[in-house]
């Protein structure tokens, strides 16, 4: 192994390639953590949030005891004012029982002085960008260093996913791929057996069943 790494490390080109291909699966391996529309972390009210592992709905966020008491007698006190009868409780509180909008300017609202740790992109792969400043897809900018593309999502989130996505896969496809051509090779081997039309006809068919696996 030593002697390899030797002779590795003597062709610049292929040692630096290999570097520069360790950074990108390691960066990409994070991708969920860069890129993505949700907060990686949350702390209100001495109650810890993780968004990013976890789907969580408005009211998770509301103090049920004192923030929705105080909009519940808002809304009493409104419908009083208005001369209509005063709303259910139960139907006050739904509006919080729906999936969140973490860039809505409401939920900012609800979440006040709260600790928050945001990605550095806060788009995700399947992100629509409604608040563009021309019709997608737009060339970079210093919101999408890449552009959008023609339905509105920021193309350096996709690229960085494609990559995880990939390299991920290709690396399974190769340990699977290794592991079945080690476990032929020492099942012809222990057998004394070997004939390459019936070994070229079982790589055929080990080929197909990885590829429907996979694909």
């Amino acid at each position: 192994m030593s002697e390899f790494w030797y002779h590795f490390k003597r062709k610049k080109l292929a040692f630096f390639s290999a570097i520069l291909f360790s950074v990108i699966f390691i960066v990409s391996l994070f991708a969920p953590f860069i890129a993505n529309d949700r907060a990686i972390f949350i702390y209100k009210d001495s109650r810890l949030y993780f968004p990013i592992f976890f789907d969580y709905v408005e009211s998770d966020f509301v103090d049920s005891r004192l923030d929705l008491r105080e909009s519940n007698a808002e809304s009493a006190i409104d419908s009083r004012e208005s001369g209509v009868d005063s709303v259910d409780s139960n139907e006050s509180t739904a509006v919080f029982e729906f999936g969140i909008d973490y860039s809505d300017a409401h939920f900012r609202e609800i979440l006040g002085d709260a600790f928050v740790i945001n990605p550095l992109i806060p788009y995700s792969y399947d992100t629509i960008i409604y608040d563009l400043s021309a019709p997608p897809p737009i060339p970079p900018n210093s919101k999408n260093i890449l552009g959008t593309d023609d339905k509105g999502r920021d193309l350096f989130a996709r690229l960085l996913y494609g990559v995880r996505v990939s390299l991920i896969f290709e690396c399974v496809k190769f340990g699977d791929w290794h592991l079945r051509g080690r476990g032929a090779g020492l099942l012809w081997g222990q057998s004394g057996y070997y004939h390459p039309k019936a070994c070229g006809d079982l790589g055929e068919c080990a080929y197909f069943v990885c590829a429907n696996h996979y694909f």
